[in-house]
């Protein structure tokens, strides 16, 4: 009698159905069955559908008001594999698709296909989209190396730092106290010698030497251009070196689909994180995702949020620790999208798409975090006082994070929740968007 209970169904976080539990009469620590009676949701490729219940006060408490919600829970319905990044086979391969041949009489189609245009003096590869009607994106890279020099929309530069290999984080005081580092007087107390951060700092994994090893920028299939850069890495000892591999199809309507491979040598077995790091310019503010929320989540401490549709701010996302350190992290994310507006009513945007189709390594999801902060920034100060935020904002894009774990004061996080070495493989994608009105 004290409780009364609802259920919703959301497909990707829009609500599409709702009602009330039926009562049930139901003595503790027993079980019932109650009937919803939903209709099974229809769904498009790459959507997912989602049950929640949640029973909430029927009247005031002393403790709480009416309506608080006591309990919750979620059971996803189905969800349908999304298409996935089109596999682009090498220029003058043939194309597995069927095309239908035009008819007697009938114009043949022309096949939208990506500017390329190649500046021999520099070297630089300028990849073009879109056309008079909407805006395309316009994307540098070095023609020898693959790597990104710039990437613009609308008449706007969208990258202060394109997409590189990260593999570090600003030490929570779980992974290890910064505060106590060469600090022999406390050792015997917070036994830094054995904690995570002093291992990642001896492997020299916050400042990992790149260089490229080779690239190239081909046409690709179906009028796509395929963007391939290999770089190597090493830390504090130059002869333990892992690889990073970056294949990006770039697509006639604007969509750039990144393929990664990073191999980790074994003794850089347990890092903090796998993934890509990015910065967009000043005013890239507003943030939306779909997935785990609206709390930040990781492996190990995500039971305790939603799967849902979240918005938020990037300053928002800010978690003021005493010692500044890693915060702001959603596990399980199938979409998001950071925006800037200006005075005009106009909003240029990014979304990044984990690759849900069938056979993916992410099929729950990337991880990911907006921060006017960098990793950097959050370890080197030692309160938050400290610290200055950019009016840039730096965004990661992971494959896997570390668990949190309690090695503060207690055990560290399980082996499943660390990161193995050997290789990791993932897709993603960004496509630059405009929003009026």
């Amino acid at each position: 009698d004290r409780l009364r209970g609802t259920w919703d169904v959301a497909v990707d976080g829009e609500v599409i159905e709702s009602g009330k539990v039926p009562r049930i009469d139901v003595a503790p620590r027993a079980s019932a069955i109650a009937d919803l009676g939903y209709t099974r949701p229809s769904l498009a490729p790459g959507e997912q559908a989602v049950l929640t219940v949640r029973f909430a006060l029927a009247r005031d408490e002393p403790w709480a008001p009416k309506g608080h919600v006591v309990a919750w829970d979620q059971a996803i319905l189905r969800e349908r594999p999304a298409a996935g990044i089109e596999a682009v086979g090498p220029p003058g391969q043939r194309d597995a698709r069927r095309v239908r041949a035009p008819r007697a009489g009938e114009p043949a189609r022309a096949v939208p296909r990506v500017g390329f245009d190649r500046d021999r003096a520099s070297g630089a590869v300028l990849l073009t989209t879109g056309n008079g009607k909407r805006p395309g994106i316009e994307l540098a890279v070095d023609g020898a190396t693959g790597s990104v020099l710039s990437l613009g929309y609308a008449g706007e530069e969208l990258w202060v730092a394109a997409p590189s290999l990260d593999l570090w984080r600003a030490a929570t005081d779980n992974d290890g106290m910064k505060l106590f580092l060469d600090d022999d007087a406390k050792e015997m107390w917070v036994g830094m010698r054995n904690k995570p951060l002093t291992r990642w700092l001896e492997l020299g994994l916050d400042h990992l030497h790149r260089t490229p090893v080779g690239g190239a920028v081909e046409r690709g299939a179906r009028g796509t251009a395929v963007v391939e850069s290999r770089a190597k890495l090493w830390g504090s000892d130059t002869s333990v070196v892992g690889t990073h591999h970056t294949r990006s199809v770039i697509s006639p309507e604007g969509t750039i689909h990144f393929e990664e491979e990073v191999i980790l040598p074994e003794q850089w077995a347990d890092p903090p994180r796998v993934g890509v790091c990015f910065a967009l310019p000043p005013g890239f503010e507003q943030l939306e995702w779909c997935g785990l929320g609206p709390v930040d989540t990781y492996p190990d401490r995500r039971s305790g949020a939603l799967l849902g549709r979240w918005q938020s701010t990037v300053t928002g996302q800010y978690v003021p620790y005493l010692v500044p350190q890693e915060h702001g992290n959603h596990a399980g994310t199938r979409w998001f999208t950071i925006s800037a507006g200006d005075a005009r009513g106009s909003a240029v945007g990014v979304r990044v798409d984990a690759d849900l189709s069938r056979g993916s390594t992410t099929p729950d999801g990337l991880s990911f975090s907006a921060s006017h902060f960098s990793a950097a920034d959050l370890f080197c100060c030692v309160d938050t006082t400290e610290l200055v935020p950019h009016e840039e904002t730096i965004v990661h894009v992971d494959l896997a994070q570390r668990g949190l774990g309690t090695g503060s004061c207690g055990p560290d996080t399980l082996p499943r929740y660390r990161i193995a070495a050997g290789t990791h493989r993932w897709r993603w994608s960004l496509r630059p968007y405009l929003v009026t009105g």
